[in-house]
């Protein structure tokens, strides 16, 4: 950066007493070369600063404030003196204006060093606050909207992966009714439970049998619904089951054997974790 460049955007703080003596002094100097873009930039803020000094309620200063502040005024005076030219020159006019604005900017930049300074530093802040703020706002709510887009993905992929393996079960249940050899068994409710009904379907090759049940009243604590497949005098268990809520559940067994003859499938009432052998009431049955 130039040594111009370099003074021109010093010479914006200028006004407020925002330089430090090493600096003041090489802008004073800079200045008094007659940079026109230098001045243009320090009469402009010294006229915002004029404004808010004249729009600012000073507070009465005390007599020790009041003493030092003049001989401050006095002291940067005396450095803005400009020599007497030799005896028989005239000083040239834009110098003397220059003169007398710079002791009117020196007097503004000393009092606004401690009143109208301080409030335009405080506005200055109280902008920066507010924008501060303002992105703060911002990045919350698009942190928000990104965790929000990041639960709707997840919930749409469990919501997939659900229908996924739904649809492979029902493929699968399909295969086993549409295979050659399988057939299907009706099954009534039994005594107290005669409203029930269910259809299982059975699939030999595979070994697998599919049951939809109907109108099941729910299980009470510490019991459970045992399907069996019972061939000859021999019952063997294909699982257990709950229903849900509206009375309804679909199992599916697998691995079952001798499925291609005579069979019943019926359902009991057991223990929580099952039987070896059918011990509670009869709930359904069909051959």
């Amino acid at each position: 950066m130039s040594e111009h460049a370099e003074l021109l955007e010093i010479a914006e703080l200028y006004a407020i007493g925002g330089l430090a003596d090493e600096e003041r002094a090489r802008l004073e100097q800079h200045l008094a070369d007659g940079c026109a873009e230098c001045q243009a930039v320090l009469r402009a803020n010294l006229d915002v600063a004029s404004e808010l000094l004249l729009a600012t309620a000073p507070a009465p200063p005390a007599s020790t404030v009041r003493e030092g502040l003049l001989a401050r005024v006095r002291g940067e005076a005396d450095r803005f003196l400009v020599l007497a030219p030799p005896r028989g020159r005239k000083l040239r006019r834009p110098v003397q204006q220059w003169r007398a604005r710079w002791l009117a900017a020196a007097a503004i930049v000393l009092v606004l060093g401690s009143t109208g300074a301080s409030a335009l530093l405080g506005a200055r802040l109280a902008r920066e606050r507010e924008r501060s703020a303002e992105l703060e706002d911002l990045l919350a709510y698009e942190e928000s909207i990104s965790w929000a887009l990041v639960r709707e993905a997840e919930r749409e992929r469990s919501q997939r992966v659900a229908l996924e393996t739904r649809l492979r079960g029902l493929s699968r249940i399909v295969a086993a009714i549409e295979a050659p050899l399988a057939r299907s068994l009706a099954l009534a409710g039994q005594g107290e439970f005669r409203r029930a009904q269910a259809k299982a379907y059975l699939e030999p090759a595979s070994g697998r049998l599919i049951l939809y049940a109907y109108d099941l009243p729910p299980v009470p604590d510490g019991r459970t619904y045992q399907l069996w497949v019972i061939v000859g005098e021999q019952p063997q268990s294909a699982g257990l089951f709950r229903s849900d809520s509206s009375g309804e559940a679909k199992y599916d067994s697998a691995r079952l054997q001798d499925l291609d003859g005579p069979v019943t499938v019926a359902v009991t009432l057991e223990p929580a974790g099952g039987a070896p052998r059918p011990t509670g009431p009869l709930v359904l049955a069909g051959s």
